[in-house]
């Protein structure tokens, strides 16, 4: 797993305060493991990130880049699919530093994807918010409040005695019917079997 690097807070402070600051994002496109698949960098055109402390969906980013990359597995950036985001400031303050600095901004899901290509670039616009939104129903499936997970529900099959169906057929998912007791199979004229 990548470190951030430590950097001189007097430096990071001067970085901070210059002007005329360039802004740049590397978008590591993710396994569902958190794998690295691709990654892509570019110059910000526009964007933004949001951090909310009392909202279950804690960061969400929406950023367009401008680049002289393309993506390769387009067809793998899409809904649901996580990546990460840095962004990096151009360093024009100290020689001794990287080009780019670059800052960890988490791992997001996408929200939203599109790409575009122009005679000079190539642009990408993403959006994502970060993994509670597998929770809440925003990208994953989420929860009634009735769900109790301390109750088993428990299903019975059984198949029908008549028309030669046999106990292979029922195995094999055939004439199937759904009874709750072995008295309501009586009735119906079908075998009871409890699972």
């Amino acid at each position: 797993m990548k470190t951030q690097r430590q950097y001189d807070t007097d430096f990071l402070k001067k970085l901070d305060e210059f002007k005329h600051k360039v802004v740049y994002a590397r978008i590591e496109l993710l396994t569902f493991d958190e794998l690295p698949i691709e990654s892509i960098e570019g110059k910000i055109t526009s964007g933004s990130i949001n951090i909310d402390g009392t909202s279950a969906v804690r960061r969400s980013c929406s950023l367009t880049m401008a680049t002289n990359e393309k993506l390769y597995k387009q067809y793998s950036w899409g809904l649901n699919s996580k990546f990460s985001l840095a962004i990096g400031l151009e360093n024009k303050i100290d020689n001794k530093y990287p080009d780019i600095i670059w800052f960890n901004q988490g791992i997001y899901l996408i929200t939203s994807f599109n790409t575009s290509q122009s005679a000079s670039s190539y642009n990408i616009s993403i959006q994502g918010k970060d993994k509670m939104c597998l929770l809440n129903g925003d990208l994953g499936g989420d929860l009634p409040a009735s769900v109790d997970f301390g109750q088993e529900e428990v299903i019975t099959y059984s198949y029908n005695k008549q028309n030669s169906i046999t106990k292979d057929n029922y195995i094999k998912g055939k004439y199937c019917y759904i009874v709750n007791s072995e008295e309501e199979a009586k009735k119906h004229n079908i075998y009871y079997i409890s699972t």
